[in-house]
């Protein structure tokens, strides 16, 4: 195998082909968006003095098991963004998402490296600072991902079982001339009405989709 097949072969597992029904990125995001933020708050509580001192412990843990999450995260948001065309509309939030992100990374191995050798793991203004921007960019990230998850479509749909229902539902649609109902209690009902869970008791009750 050349190398540029290693290096596909290497793109294709972090996009999780061909195991996977949808990219592996998606089910990483969630640590390091949510272990970074809790970081900052927990070095924030800590600043109150007292037993709340304690908490810049967890903050310092929560950035260091951030950061490890984090790189897993990013090497497979790369192999996601390698195969947008550089001339579709998403390059550049993709690429602004990379970037947005890399720079929560290098905060997160700044406060490591300048926390790990005080006293309890103790956060200074400038760790509290960079914590505070930190924050305020991967809430940034985190929208711009949305973005390019349901706006744009990336991922959605593309491999594994998630694609074969696609062209299974795109099949149905064709041969029937409109999207194909949830199940088969909507299929007997008036087209654009969704069934809806009832109580025995309850009123029929329809949804517009």
């Amino acid at each position: 195998m050349t190398f540029a097949g290693v290096l596909g072969s290497i793109k294709r597992g972090l996009q999780g082909k061909p195991l996977l029904s949808h990219p592996v990125h998606v089910a990483l995001v969630h640590f390091p968006a949510t272990l970074f933020p809790a970081s900052w708050v927990f070095d924030l509580m800590a600043t109150r003095g007292g037993t709340w001192k304690q908490l810049g412990m967890a903050g310092y843990y929560a950035n260091l098991f951030g950061l490890g999450m984090g790189v897993p995260t990013a090497l497979t948001g790369v192999a996601e963004w390698w195969d947008i065309p550089r001339d579709h509309p998403s390059w550049k939030l993709a690429t602004t998402h990379a970037a947005l992100n890399d720079t929560i990374l290098a905060i997160g191995t700044y406060n490591w490296l300048s926390r790990r050798s005080r006293r309890n793991f103790a956060a200074d203004r400038t760790n509290l600072l960079l914590g505070a921007l930190s924050t305020t960019l991967m809430g940034t990230s985190n929208w711009i991902g949305g973005l390019l998850s349901y706006e744009h479509g990336l991922g959605v749909q593309r491999q594994g079982k998630a694609l074969d229902t696609k062209r299974q539902n795109e099949a149905w649609e064709r041969d029937h001339g409109h999207s194909k109902p949830a199940s088969e209690a909507d299929q007997e009902r008036p087209y654009g009405v969704a069934a809806v869970p009832e109580a025995d008791d309850a009123p029929a009750l329809g949804a517009d989709i």
